[in-house]
């Protein structure tokens, strides 16, 4: 946290905050990942935010979700957005990994999850809207059920 806060204050505020120890893991993902430090401060705050709106709320840590996320960024009258959910989407992977939560949209089947890594990935890299980004998985797992069905699928299969 010392990366991106140079207060003492403020990074025993978030060290305390009902989220502390998983903010402290997100700075460091978030610093392994190459982000700029006001992003970094932003995706911080609104999970500090977050984990004190779950407790206002008294919704246990164990049982939140990415549709408490969503509701949460909805609610809230400023900070609204994308990078909000992006933040919140990211402390549940962490939380998820430590296993603090279950895994967000646990994908069925093979296909599920090549079209849900493609969605993370024209989401995070290449920093899509989500609406375009629905319309390419769309598009793409139609034609992969179009060209595997039922069958197994293998990249080597194209």
């Amino acid at each position: 946290m010392e990366r991106f806060f140079r207060d003492s204050r403020t990074i025993q505020r978030y060290r305390s905050s009902p989220l502390g120890p998983y903010i402290e893991r997100l700075a460091d993902c978030l610093y392994e990942q190459g982000y700029c430090r006001d992003q970094a401060l932003r995706h911080l705050l609104t999970v500090e935010e977050f984990g004190r709106w779950l407790q206002r709320w008294r919704i246990a840590l164990h049982d939140a979700t990415f549709a408490h996320a969503r509701r949460y960024v909805r609610l809230r009258r400023r900070r609204k957005g994308f990078g909000a959910l992006l933040a919140l989407k990211r402390l549940l992977e962490v939380l998820a990994q430590e296993g603090r939560v279950s895994p967000m949209n646990a994908p069925k089947s093979q296909v599920e999850l090549v079209v849900q890594k493609f969605g993370n990935f024209l989401s995070e890299e290449r920093a899509l809207a989500p609406r375009t980004i629905n319309n390419r998985k769309t598009i793409v797992t139609a034609f992969l059920a179009q060209r595997f069905g039922k069958r197994s699928f293998k990249f080597s299969n194209l």
